[in-house]
């Protein structure tokens, strides 16, 4: 029942609309509360594109991934591999964009574009760490990989010019 009405909202609202994402991600969240994650993050993963097809910032939608993955972990539930490439694929386009807002946000908006930039880097890093922790097939891996590449070769650099690599072997790196 509420999944029809998320359908119905959405399809009255229009899927362009900013209202339309909250409810599909609160509904997500009650799913994750009641251990029910492969509805939880299909709904999520909706509403992630729902938002970036919408160039609305996505930074806590990417965390909110990382931290389902890690309870799942925790909790010995297996994370599929093709949910992860698909928020490693969505984290990447979105540091992309963030580095073209960070170029073009004007002094007053910056150090709040840098933040939401920089904490996609971070939960891209996390991303990385919870996708070793999964079991997956060579071709599954492979497309992990190629999104892992594709942004390496943006080259993202935090405030203080400190790459991938150097976050990576960093300890004072958070990835909570």
């Amino acid at each position: 029942l509420h999944m029809e009405g998320l359908i119905v909202r959405e399809r009255i609202l229009g899927s362009d609309n900013i209202d339309v994402s909250h409810p599909i991600i609160y509904r997500g969240a009650v799913y994750a509360d009641n251990m029910q994650f492969e509805q939880c993050i299909k709904l999520w993963l909706h509403a992630l594109h729902l938002r970036q097809r919408g160039s609305r910032n996505t930074h806590k939608d990417l965390l909110r991934f990382a931290q389902v993955f890690s309870q799942m972990i925790h909790l010995n539930e297996p994370v599929k591999a093709k949910d992860i490439e698909s928020v490693l694929r969505c984290s990447v386009l979105e540091i992309e964009q963030g580095m073209a807002r960070v170029k073009s946000s004007p002094e007053a908006e910056l150090h709040t574009a840098m933040d939401n930039y920089e904490c996609n880097i971070f939960t891209f890093l996390y991303l990385v760490c919870i996708s070793t922790k999964t079991q997956c097939r060579d071709d599954e891996q492979s497309r992990i990989n190629k999104q892992i590449y594709n942004l390496i070769h943006l080259d993202p650099r935090t405030r203080d010019g400190s790459s991938l690599l150097h976050h990576a072997v960093n300890s004072s790196t958070p990835v909570d």
